[in-house]
């Protein structure tokens, strides 16, 4: 039939190859993406604060400096142990202390938890690398799915003209009786179908380019061409075992397993002593009910053992 004549000389004129620039590259579009997206920014942001708390755990190791002191009335009745013009005599007493404090020993509690908070900072740059590596994913899904409507798109543009071309010419055969009008209704159907699939391409191309938009902050350019892919792993085994070993999900997890220890060994360290280190000076008047001037000077190491705690550190 003349009309199947057409219709295939239109369609093998749609699939020239046709070659197009691309106006932005997937490189300059993924790091748009991971500069500006606030998913990014928020991972960042934990990380930042992860690093931080580990800064922190190691002022646990540095010794702690203590000023205190008081002033006020005191009235003391202690007849064996004050002069009897100092019993029942209220004076005004004051009293200024410094002590210097050094944790020597506490189980370990201090090293496991800056190992706890090294674990974290660790699972916080494998987290946010899995982000960086989802949202990069992400953009080239919409790149290439861009690049795709883009071409998809051409290709229904010009499918389109050449059925225009074939309607034409097909109402001059039908005008001169040379063609049944039941196939030129099938042409105009054709056209009609043609025009729907535009409609529908330019649909999903509005779609990616707004999700596209939505991940790099910017609209999508014209021309994206789909970059070539890279060549997978020859077996499945090995593809699976290069993917679970460069997974940065996976590293994640294993270092909140590391965490999670770390905090095991914590807990455990409240059954050990706490042997801690400490000096200090005192000077006051009036003390205790005693007339005069005080100075007290102290080095010593302390010890404490909590021997019961209600099963509070279980």
């Amino acid at each position: 039939m003349k009309v199947t004549a057409l219709l295939l000389a239109g369609t093998l004129s749609i699939l020239l190859p046709v070659a197009s620039a691309s106006a932005d590259s997937l490189k300059s579009a993924v790091q748009a993406a991971l500069t500006s997206n606030p998913q990014i920014k928020a991972s960042d942001a934990n990380f930042r604060a992860l690093t931080y708390d580990l800064l922190y755990t190691g002022a646990g190791f540095q010794p702690t400096v203590t000023l205190s002191g008081e002033a006020g009335q005191e009235y003391v009745d202690n007849p064996t142990g004050l002069a009897p013009a100092d019993n029942r005599d209220a004076k005004f007493n004051s009293d200024v202390r410094v002590v210097a404090e050094l944790t020597v020993f506490d189980g370990f509690k201090r090293a496991n938890g800056v190992y706890a908070a090294a674990a974290r900072v660790d699972q916080g740059a494998f987290e946010l690398l899995d982000a960086s590596e989802t949202m990069a994913l992400m953009v080239a899904e919409q790149h290439i799915n861009i690049a795709r409507q883009q071409q998809l798109l051409r290709v229904a543009r010009r499918n389109q003209a050449r059925l225009r071309q074939i309607y034409d010419q097909a109402q001059t055969l039908l005008d001169g009786g040379s063609l049944p009008a039941s196939d030129f209704v099938q042409i105009e159907m054709a056209q009609f179908t043609a025009q729907v699939t535009i409609a529908d391409i330019q649909r999903r191309l509005q779609e990616a380019s707004a999700g596209y938009k939505r991940l790099t902050g910017k609209a999508p350019p014209a021309g994206l061409q789909v970059p070539k892919p890279v060549r997978p792993p020859s077996s499945m085994e090995e593809y699976v075992k290069d993917s679970v070993h460069n997974s940065y999900r996976v590293r994640s997890a294993g270092a909140n397993v590391d965490v999670r220890a770390f905090e095991k060994s914590m807990a455990e360290a409240e059954f050990a002593p706490q042997v801690k280190l400490r000096a200090g000076a005192s000077a006051g008047r009036n003390l205790d009910g005693s007339r005069g001037s005080e100075k007290n000077v102290f080095v010593g190491v302390g010890l404490s053992w909590q021997l019961y705690g209600g099963k509070r550190a279980e």
